[in-house]
């Protein structure tokens, strides 16, 4: 594997980002579910979610394109970067203007759920150009490889949208002024890193950016109803109490898609540059070696999920929201699909098979909307919890099927099996252990005595190759050094002793 450095500079970065983000996003929902009722935080979940939906078409599909073309361009013409740049960002900020006016203007007479008002609408268009910003913005920083500043960037933009709203609540009691104080930094914050991304004047390959841009488009739009579809739904089917409720089991559970999308993102470039050189093999090498480390990573925090839904729900939320237990070890399964299948259809669209792409987020994404208003008609929140696992099992499936025809990985089935015997370790610790005591501090104590079963569980079974080795040890290598120590101890456990 070449230039491993790259690659793990790229993650520890990235890791950086997602971990901060996710510990910043538990911290945001948890004040928000600590001062808002369930009707509240159902409110700003629904102008959220209906918002992530509609950027899929208000981005032009450019956030996707830009970094594919970057990344590119970047091992066969450079000069082309920064006028591609240009002419992206002038299509998205000048439809993204239009639509923000649209919506002002015209908020008083355009069809709502009862729930919301006119007014909300209008936060609503507000929300979508503030997002639209930051997708494109911070799409630029990762397509440049920028990662220092990808992170610097989405730390301030996590910190900032909680201390802003927060304090609006408090101070003027009023969550609605808080949305607004919650779009107005991600604008501020996004034009700033903008200053950092080169853009020039010159020769501009409209017809290659529209070839990634326009399946990006229509895939976009089906992503978003296939991660946030079942929201939508129950926004139009159930109350917005029951959405508030489901939205905090959702972000309860999220963490389990951020271990995959840690290792996506910071291969992808690297993928795309591979080929373009023609090195297959090395896709496939990598590809391997992803599934075997994401389902070996997220092996333990799903069985704590099971374990410990119930107090995870009560620790970043209210007594209210108890009810959503039950959906906890069901969303976290759907995020592993969700993550695996992400990656399958992401390195598609990287090696230059948008339309497969295209196609199998679409269907995925249809899947999940058709689902949802079947199961909660039936079923509520554990109906939208289910048709979300469904649909996310389907894209993994479709996406590791057409990636495998292209790329010809060998699926680590024989090595998955081996992780029984850690996972029974853990389990029979979290089994044995967790009724002894209850609380925050036990809580921990369990997990991590049921982290050290489970690397334990490693020393008992051959889990990477001599190949795979050399590579984590190449990576490892690259860490930074107050790190570094934790890696060698790892690399050493899954290496049978």
């Amino acid at each position: 594997m070449t230039k491993p450095s790259k690659v793990i500079t790229n993650s520890f970065y990235l890791f950086l980002t997602q971990a901060s983000t996710m510990l910043l996003g538990y911290i945001f929902w948890l004040v928000l579910a600590k001062l808002l009722s369930p009707t509240e935080v159902g409110v700003f979940s629904t102008l959220l979610n209906w918002s992530l939906f509609i950027i899929g078409f208000s981005v032009l599909g450019m956030s996707a394109a830009v970094p594919k073309l970057i990344s590119e361009y970047s091992v066969s013409d450079e000069k082309k970067i920064g006028s591609t740049i240009k002419y992206s960002f002038k299509a998205v900020a000048g439809f993204n203007i239009l639509i923000l006016l649209f919506v002002l203007l015209a908020a008083d007479f355009l069809p709502r759920p009862q729930a919301l008002t006119a007014n909300d609408l209008r936060l609503l268009g507000i929300i979508i150009f503030s997002l639209s910003l930051s997708y494109i913005s911070m799409s630029y920083l990762y397509g440049l490889q920028m990662m220092k500043k990808f992170f610097a960037f989405n730390l301030i933009i996590s910190v900032l949208k909680i201390i802003i709203p927060a304090a609006i609540i408090l101070i003027f009691l009023n969550f609605k002024a808080a949305i607004a104080g919650y779009a107005a930094v991600i604008t501020l914050v996004s034009l700033w890193a903008l200053m950092y991304v080169p853009f020039s004047s010159g020769e501009v390959d409209k017809k290659r950016i529209l070839s990634f841009a326009i399946p990006a488009l229509i895939s976009g739009p089906a992503g978003m109803l296939l991660n946030q579809g079942s929201i939508i739904v129950l926004t139009l089917t159930d109350t917005i109490n029951a959405v508030g409720i489901f939205s905090i089991a959702f972000i309860v559970a999220a963490p389990i898609r951020a271990v995959s999308d840690i290792i996506s993102q910071a291969t992808l470039p690297f993928v795309s540059q591979k080929w373009t050189l023609g090195k297959i093999p090395e896709i496939a090498k990598v590809s391997r070696f992803y599934f075997k480390f994401v389902i070996a990573v997220a092996l333990p925090l799903l069985i704590a999920l099971y374990f410990f839904s119930g107090e995870l729900l009560l620790l970043v939320s209210k007594q209210e929201y108890l009810v959503a237990a039950s959906l906890i070890p069901i969303l976290g399964v759907s995020f592993l699909f969700s993550g695996l299948g992400s990656n399958c259809t992401n390195m598609l669209y990287y090696i230059g098979k948008q339309y497969r792409y295209q196609n199998t987020v679409v269907i995925a994404g249809l899947l999940n909307v058709i689902l949802s208003f079947v199961f909660v008609y039936r079923m509520g929140i554990f109906g939208a919890a289910l048709a979300f696992l469904t649909s996310n099992i389907l894209l993994f499936c479709l996406g590791s099927f057409w990636l495998k025809k292209e790329v010809k990985y060998l699926f680590p089935w024989r090595s998955l099996i081996k992780l029984i015997i850690p996972a029974a370790l853990c389990a029979a610790v979290f089994y044995f252990v967790k009724p002894l005591y209850t609380g925050v501090v036990w809580m921990l104590v369990t997990f991590g005595a049921a982290s050290i079963a489970y690397v334990s569980g490693f020393l008992i079974i051959r889990f990477l190759s001599k190949e795979e080795y050399e590579i984590a040890r190449n990576i490892i290598d690259n860490f930074p050094p107050a790190v570094r120590p934790l890696g060698d101890f790892v690399l050493k456990t899954l290496k049978r002793v």
